[in-house]
C-alpha cells in the first residue's frame, strides 16, 4: 500500500470530528498473478478524549469494473 495526498475536507467545531480523503495504490500478488489497484479513501474520524477513531471508511477503486475472480467463487 502507498497512501498519499491526505486532505482534510471538513472538521466539526462542535464535536471535533474530521472528514479526510487520500489516494492509494496497492499491488497484490495472489494465486501466481499480480494485480494493481488504485483509488481514493474517504475517512470520517470520530474525536475521542485523547485520539481519533475511524467511524466510516469508504473506498472508491479506479479500476472497479475490472475482473475480480476471487469475489465470485463457486462452492461445490
Amino acid at each position: 500500500h502507498v497512501v498519499s495526498n491526505i486532505i482534510i475536507k471538513s472538521e466539526s467545531k462542535a464535536t471535533g470530528d474530521i472528514v479526510c480523503t487520500s489516494r492509494f495504490q496497492m499491488v497484490e500478488y495472489r494465486l501466481e498473478a499480480q494485480r494493481y489497484f488504485a483509488g481514493k479513501y474517504t475517512h470520517t474520524l470520530k474525536k475521542t478524549d485523547d485520539s481519533y477513531r475511524i467511524l466510516l471508511q469508504r473506498v472508491d477503486i479506479v479500476n472497479v469494473e475490472g475482473p475480480f475472480d476471487y469475489v465470485m467463487q463457486v462452492w461445490l
